[in-house]
Order: structure tokens, then sequence, then C-alpha cells
């Protein structure tokens, strides 16, 4: 048993006899004498003791080490969390108020709609019928959060030491030359609780027609705006700000100030942060179909569909700079979180065909076949502003903002193609299906949460098949 971010220096509680590798902090298999070699014939386990976990020293004492991990741990409901100055309130229970999402909803709707068309209504000889409507939506959010502040200076962020490069001759320091009053005032870990109240209006519009060309052929037509809101972990209202440390021996580092000999005396400190984005705007989109469909028997249909989606306001991860002002200080802040887009589309066709073989002769006309395929284009978001893959959020090698980001330039989970073919049978009590579905490539994520880059599935296809037969009246047979 082992946490999970220092898992190669605690010790494994549950094995009676570990075989190490050539890395004595790592078991790569059990010797015979686990559980004596025959577990499953046992009735009992090890387990950790939970009773550790409400006490730091004494979960330190039973991993048999000095500390349990990266960070400071905190007991569960101990609030030994909170810095100074901060206060504990039984609003948030066991946690903090940057730790807590809180959101209030609140919508209002009406819809109103009317009918048209019918036998008495022809074009051109050509019956119509249809409907067109709106939908107004008003929607109001507050949400509670709150702002969490880079760490306050320790001693060896503040020691300055200053030097001359003996292969350039130029003079050097530490970070903690440059680190002034509005800097130590700025970087005190405080939290700061606040609400941020957002309302939206939408009016929603649909249209709707259709033309019965013939006694077999249709054709439809279909408008619609369609609207989704943010998903509520994406209302979050949280900011976490992290000071980004300097490299002051950099001489064409436009940020560091110096003396007539060369020496740093101020730095221009940036700041970046994560946060969620409680003023996100719903999504909408303007969306067209065009239908024709050929019934030509009682039950087979040929039907042909093309459409087309337009996006507003699409979420997608960005960067955008924030000002925020702690303890009488204000800074800009290179924030990272979720943003309205500038949107995508979504534009392609299918083809659908369905029919029974009922000319055939018994018991061969329970035989049938649906099939259909789908072609989509797919526009998507550009991810221009990726997430570093470093621990320290922008600092270090890999991707970089603006740079090197990859785009992905497709909306998640849409392949371009897919299609579905099933084979049936119905005839009397009998009822079987065998099925076959495929889809291409499709983008699962256009952001992954630890190295940044897309995340795509492979093309995959599913089979499956089915067999349904009464046994009873109330009864079924199903095997699938």
């Amino acid at each position: 048993i082992s946490n999970n971010w220092t898992y190669t220096q605690a010790p494994y509680f549950n094995v009676d006899k570990p075989i190490y590798g050539a890395n004595s902090n790592q078991i790569h298999s059990f010797g015979s004498d686990f559980f004596a070699g025959n577990q499953m014939n046992h009735h009992s386990f090890v387990f950790f003791n939970m009773d550790k976990l409400e006490n730091r020293g004494d979960l330190a004492k039973a991993l048999g080490r000095p500390s349990i991990g990266v960070g400071e741990y905190y007991p569960v409901c101990s609030k030994a969390g909170y810095r100074a100055g901060e206060t504990i309130t039984d609003d948030y229970g066991c946690y903090l108020p940057s730790e807590v999402h809180k959101v209030s909803e609140r919508t209002v709707a009406a819809y109103a709609m009317a009918k048209f068309g019918g036998d008495g209504l022809t074009i051109g000889g050509v019956r119509v019928s249809g409907n067109v409507g709106v939908r107004l939506i008003w929607t109001q959010n507050a949400t509670v959060g709150a702002a969490t502040f880079a760490n306050p200076f320790t001693a060896a962020d503040l020691d300055c030491t200053r030097g001359t490069d003996p292969s350039t001759g130029r003079r050097t320091a530490t970070a903690g030359c440059v680190v002034g009053a509005p800097e130590m005032a700025f970087n005190n870990g405080a939290t700061t609780v606040g609400t941020t109240d957002v309302s939206h209006f939408h009016a929603l519009p649909s249209f709707n027609i259709k033309f019965d060309l013939t006694d077999k052929l249709v054709s439809r037509f279909a408008y619609s705006r369609a609207m989704s809101r943010p998903d509520f972990g994406l209302l979050r209202n949280f900011l976490t700000v992290t000071r980004i440390s300097p490299n002051l021996n950099d001489f064409s580092n436009p940020r560091v100030t110096r003396d007539a000999l060369g020496n740093p005396t101020a730095y221009d400190w940036e700041y970046s942060g994560q946060m969620g984005n409680p003023r996100l705007k719903p999504i909408t989109a303007d969306q067209f179909d065009l239908t024709f469909e050929y019934y030509f028997s009682p039950n087979g249909s040929l039907t042909l569909t093309g459409f087309y989606k337009k996006f507003y306001d699409y979420i997608q991860a960005g960067s955008f700079n924030l000002t925020a002002t702690n303890n009488g200080v204000t800074e800009t802040i290179r924030v990272t979180g979720p943003v309205n887009g500038d949107g995508a589309s979504i534009y392609g066709g299918e083809a659908a065909f369905q029919t029974f073989f009922d000319f055939l002769p018994a018991p061969f006309d329970g035989f049938g076949v649906q099939a259909n395929y789908t072609y989509v284009k797919n526009d998507g978001i550009e991810t221009v502003a990726l997430t570093n893959e470093t621990a320290g959020g922008i600092q270090g090698g890999g991707i970089q903002f603006n740079t090197s980001a990859v785009k992905a330039k497709a909306l998640e989970g849409v392949s371009e193609h897919s299609f579905n073919i099933v084979g049936m049978y119905e005839k009397g009590k009998l009822s079987a299906r065998v099925a076959y579905n495929w889809r291409s490539k499709f983008l699962v994520t256009a952001i992954d949460c630890c190295v940044g880059f897309p995340v795509w599935q492979e093309a995959t296809g599913y089979k499956d098949a089915s067999v349904r037969f009464p046994a009873a009246k109330n009864d079924e047979f199903i095997i699938e």
C-alpha cells in the first residue's frame, strides 16, 4: 500500500515475501510465499489501518518514512490547511473555500409554435405541411468560489547572492535580489472568496416543412437554433496563481532592470494561473437538414440526407491575460482555462436503406436488412494554448504557449466515416438480429490533462447478435 505520488519510496504491507529488482525500491514480482503461495484459499487479507489517515505523524511512522510525500499533508476535516488570516467557518465543512464549487442556476423559458398545411395546402399540386416556433430562454448563474495566490517567499527564495560570470564578465544575481515590497505583499498565499453573477438570454427559432412530392416520395427541410449550457465543472469560480521565478542572467530579458554596472536591480515579475470560467456563454448552433425519402414498399425505404451545423461560442481550452489585485497590489496573470472560441462547423450526408425480402418463399420471407452510411466533414477548434506538461505549469521543456501547440482542428467524438449494417429475421414469434457497426478514428479530447496533446481513438468496429422468442404469454427468451 502506498500513496500514488511517491510510490517508489513506500513499503508494501500486503506482501509476505517480496522479491526486489536491481532497484531495491521497486518490487517487480512476488515470491511463492505470497499468502503461503495459495492466497485464494485464505479468507483474510491485509488492509491498511484507515485510522492512521487521521494523523500525519502516525501515518508517516507507519509508512516507515519521515514524511508521506510531496508538499504538506493535512488530515481530513482538520482545517489545518487554512493559512494565517483566513477565517474558518462552517460554510465549507471539511474543505477550503477554494476547493468548494457552489453554483445556483435559475432558468425561465417560454415556447410558442404554429402548425400549417396538410391536405388543404398545396404548392404546384404538392401537399405541404410543417410548423414554425420559437423558444425564449433566460438563464442566471451565481457561482461562488475563491482565488488562491502564490505562496509567500521562503528564506531560500529571498537569498540574494551577487557575482560575476567568469566566462563573460557579466554581473549575476539570484532571484532574491529583485524581491521588493510589492512582490512580498502580492505573494502572501491568501485565499479570497467571491461570487460571480452572469445572465444569458437566447431566442431559439425553429422551422420545419414537409413536401409530399408523390405518394412514395417525401422531402423535408428543417432549420433550428440549439443551445447547450456549459458543464457546471467548467463554470467553477476558482483561480490558482503561481509566480514564475526569473532568470536574471539572461541579458536579453526585457523584464530585468539593471544599473550602470549591469547588476540586476528590479524585475517585472510574471505570474501564471489556472482557473475555471463562471462567465462562459452557452454554446449555440444553427442547424440545417434536407432529406429525400423514398418509400418503395410498406416495409422498405431509401433515404438521403444532407446536414450542416454551425457552432457559436464553442468552449475550448485557451489562455488570456487577467488582472488581479491582492493585498493592495495589482498584477497581470497569464491564465489558462475554458474559454468561448470562434466556433466550429459540421456538414455532411447520410444514406440509409431498409427492406424485408417478403417476395421470397416462406420461411425466407422473414429476412431483412438495414444499412446506413454517414460522412461528416468536421471543421473545429484550433487548440493554440495548450498547457505545459511540467509541474510548474508553463516552465521547463515541452509544449509552449502559441509556439509548438498541436492543433487538433476537430470536434470531440465525431468520426469522418461511419456505417451500420444489420441482418434481420422476423417470422412468427422469432426475432433475430446480427449487426456490425464501424466508425473511423475520432478526437477524444483536444487537450489532454497531463501532456497537453490531443488524444485520438483509432477506428473501431463492433459485432453483436441477438435472438428473441416468447416462451410464454408474458415471458420472453433472449440470447445476446
